[in-house]
């Protein structure tokens, strides 16, 4: 560009360039991010509010003793009717950049969205570790599913119904 400066275009070549989502998790991630890249807003709809809930790193170790991390999710109660359905979109192998839904806004739903296990800055234990990842499994992403949707049912008491919806891999969790 003839009148811009080299630094203000690799500036506004940095403020818009960010590495694969599978590459920008945990610590390593954030280390390998381009300086002066802005992170993209967590929602579209300013209704919708970032949460977390507490869970357990191996749902399928008795008692529930062992390690805890924080799973990410989105809550869009603005359109929630009481008496309406739990819309949730299922998560999928991304980082939760946003919550909306026409689908949810049309049935007066509760609308939640849930980052998986592993992916954008949800990373257990902040351990991105080829060991730790035996936790990311089918199982483990489908009951971290089921304990958000018993967290948010006791917050929302008045929900009547859970309808799980997603695409490729999200939609295939949501059929399981």
């Amino acid at each position: 560009a003839a009148g811009c400066s080299r630094a203000a275009a690799q500036g506004a070549v940095a403020d818009t360039l960010r590495l694969p989502d599978r590459f920008s998790h945990g610590e390593i991630g954030k280390s390998l991010q381009p300086p002066g890249v802005r992170e993209v807003g967590l929602s579209d709809k300013p209704t919708a509010r970032t949460e977390y809930v507490t869970m357990p790193l191996d749902h399928f170790v008795g008692g529930h003793g062992g390690p805890t991390w924080d799973l990410k999710y989105m809550v869009d109660d603005a359109g929630f009717v009481e008496g309406g359905p739990l819309v949730i979109e299922m998560p999928s192998e991304g980082a939760l950049r946003h919550c909306s839904s026409s689908l949810a806004s049309s049935l007066g739903a509760l609308l939640v969205c849930s980052q998986h296990r592993f992916f954008g800055d949800t990373v257990p234990l902040n351990d991105s570790s080829t060991a730790n990842f035996k936790y990311l499994t089918v199982e483990q992403n489908l009951w971290d599913v089921r304990a958000l949707i018993r967290h948010v049912r006791e917050a929302y008491p008045k929900v009547s119904k859970v309808i799980a919806y997603g695409g490729a891999y999200s939609g295939a969790c949501a059929s399981w």
